[in-house]
């Protein structure tokens, strides 16, 4: 383990195949944490200004339009909330439209009590935290991990187990204010175009009638609101910022 803390702090540069997989066995890493080292050992692993994504890509725009039936979220390599319908916003209590789900997760008293499995939830997010960050240590990501370090001791904790998870798919079971307990099973998706953005859509847990009428009575609700879909369009080409 302390090898592999010198490969994330930049101290180990040049360390050949054969070590990197003896490094993977010992450690049990699965194929996303063996990838994940791999990348903080390559060339083009580097220090990188901020890079603070505030725009959704149009082309994960125009695919969430197509979910309007359930809810949706445009989330930045940071894990920031770039976009949502109104049905995303309205599953997730409390979290506002320029929200960092990290944040919202760790540090909002409304998702601890949303989650019913949170330790679980928690684990999972910062796990995909570190796999999409990567190996470039941007000012960005140093700027959360540092605040969300001292805001949440649990975070710091969970941050400092090197976990490596890719935000692809996964369950959630929640206990929602204002439809109850549901299952949700989310799925990601991105674009050649827009590689360090994520779609990530979240639909009924599949011969679950409770969670299909759960989102429906959800979808309905937000349509009835004034939550509006929080929509950061980039410019189209060749206009300005």
């Amino acid at each position: 383990m302390a090898y592999y803390v010198r490969l994330e702090q930049d101290r180990e540069r040049h360390p050949s195949d054969q070590v990197i997989a003896a490094l993977a066995r010992a450690l049990l890493l699965d194929a996303d944490g063996e990838a994940h080292m791999r990348a903080l050992t390559s060339a083009g692993r580097r220090a990188v200004p901020s890079r603070v994504e505030r725009y959704a890509d149009q082309r994960l725009l125009r695919l969430m339009a197509r979910w309007s039936d359930t809810p949706a979220l445009i989330l930045s390599r940071h894990l920031d909330v770039l976009a949502a319908n109104p049905a995303g916003v309205l599953l997730f209590p409390g979290l506002t439209a320029t929200d960092n789900m990290l944040s919202y997760l760790f540090t909002d008293p409304g998702a601890r009590a949303l989650h019913l499995d949170w330790a679980a939830a928690g684990s999972y997010s910062v796990a995909a935290l570190r796999a999409l960050a990567g190996a470039d240590h941007d000012s960005r990501l140093v700027d959360l991990v540092g605040r969300l370090s001292i805001e949440s001791p649990e975070f710091a904790r969970l941050w400092g187990r090197q976990d490596v998870r890719h935000k692809t798919h996964r369950r959630l079971v929640l206990r929602h204010p204002l439809v109850g307990e549901l299952a949700v099973d989310y799925e990601s998706f991105t674009v050649n175009a827009a590689p360090s953005q994520q779609l990530i859509v979240y639909q009924a847990a599949a011969d679950d009638p409770r969670s299909e009428h759960a989102i429906t009575r959800l979808v309905l609700a937000s349509a009835g609101a004034e939550t509006q879909p929080h929509l950061q369009t980039a410019p189209e080409a060749g206009t300005a910022d």
